[in-house]
């Protein structure tokens, strides 16, 4: 980085029950990269049927808005499964209590111990474009808060007699923040959010429009094949396909676009195991084939990426009236879904490019 880093814990938190909303006040002295958010929660009932989520049903949405005196936007606003994939879609890792935790969920009583890393800009963007994505605290009239809304029982235990519960939760944060002492350093605005579309029906080219204006480093999807269950319900031989105006940039079986994705993702077993072929890493970030990711920043998945070239650009189709759409042709039914994931920033990035537009 072209900063010195600044890492603060805050005050742990304590005391919270299911669907209850944790606030951490983040002081605004320097620009923030990310954070570490760490929940311990201690289990006095196992989850009769763990919801798809995993142990990360538990944390059910993390939202961070800020004010900047003009008006209010979001930054964050996602859940912590989405969070969790999105740190290991841009070639992130987890720590070993998580992944164990995640294999063995909710099924035993004790404490159990849940870290969701958040770095606001994308692992795979290098310096110093990199910098440029930091959030600009100091220019905040107050502190902003990071909410973290907890699941409820049913939220976390999805059988129709729920036993899921809890006797202590333990909540810590940890801040990444930089030291940005260039005068004048230009920030660009940046917003990861996720989206809820239902399926219900079986059809062939089934749309979903992707937000405009924006440019968008990834476009993420996670399907569920049930309301309890997750899944790829393509239809049998189906594609998906991003398109915009009729003319496709993106056209593959979602099953091919999931062994893609795997190049970018570590594995957390030896090689010379016979789980190496996925391993818990693997199997979260693809959600066990049922989550896609569609990387703008680089055509090498898992690469580093040195300019912003490759974004997804939807600026144009702000008064067109029809902008870019993922077409899939899907199997719906009851229940079945998908929730998509954007990540996005706004403003100038020509200087970010390596490849300048021509002058008029």
């Amino acid at each position: 980085m072209l900063f010195k880093p600044q890492i603060n814990q805050l005050p742990q938190q304590s005391g919270f029950l299911l669907g209850q909303t944790i606030n951490f006040v983040i002081p605004r002295d320097f620009p923030l990269e990310g954070f570490m958010l760490r929940i311990r929660p201690t289990l006095s009932a196992a989850a009769a049927t763990v919801a798809p989520e995993g142990i990360f049903s538990l944390i059910k949405a993390i939202r961070l808005v800020v004010n900047d005196g003009g008006s209010s936007r979001n930054v964050i606003n996602l859940d912590g499964m989405w969070a969790t994939q999105r740190h290991l879609q841009y070639g992130g890792n987890l720590d070993s209590a998580t992944l164990t935790f995640y294999a063995n969920a909710f099924s035993t009583v004790g404490q159990k111990d849940i870290t969701v890393p958040f770095f606001i800009p994308p692992f795979s963007i290098e310096d110093p474009v990199r910098s440029h994505f930091l959030l600009n605290l100091p220019r905040f009239n107050s502190d902003p808060v990071l909410q973290i809304q907890l699941g409820t029982q049913a939220d976390v235990d999805t059988n129709a007699t729920p036993t899921f519960a809890i006797s202590a939760l333990l909540a810590d944060l940890v801040t990444y923040k930089r030291f940005v002492k260039v005068p004048n350093w230009q920030y660009l605005d940046t917003e990861c959010f996720s989206s809820v579309q239902a399926y219900p029906n079986n059809a062939a080219n089934q749309s979903y429009d992707i937000p405009v204006p924006g440019y968008h480093f990834a476009i993420g999807a996670r399907a569920y094949a049930s309301a309890t269950a997750l899944g790829d319900f393509t239809q049998n031989g189906g594609f998906s396909v991003i398109q915009a105006l009729n003319t496709f940039e993106r056209r593959i079986e979602p099953a091919n676009l999931s062994k893609l994705d795997t190049y970018s993702i570590n594995s957390d077993v030896s090689p010379n195991t016979s789980a190496a072929a996925s391993g818990p890493q693997r199997a979260l970030a693809s959600g066990n084939g049922s989550t896609f990711w569609w990387d703008y920043l680089t055509d090498l998945n898992g690469a580093g990426a040195m300019t912003l070239d490759g974004v997804l650009d939807t600026n144009p189709f702000v008064n067109v009236g029809q902008g870019p759409q993922v077409i899939w042709d899907l199997a719906g039914g009851p229940g079945k879904q998908i929730i998509f994931l954007h990540d996005r920033c706004f403003g100038n990035i020509d200087a970010y490019k390596f490849i300048q537009p021509a002058k008029a």
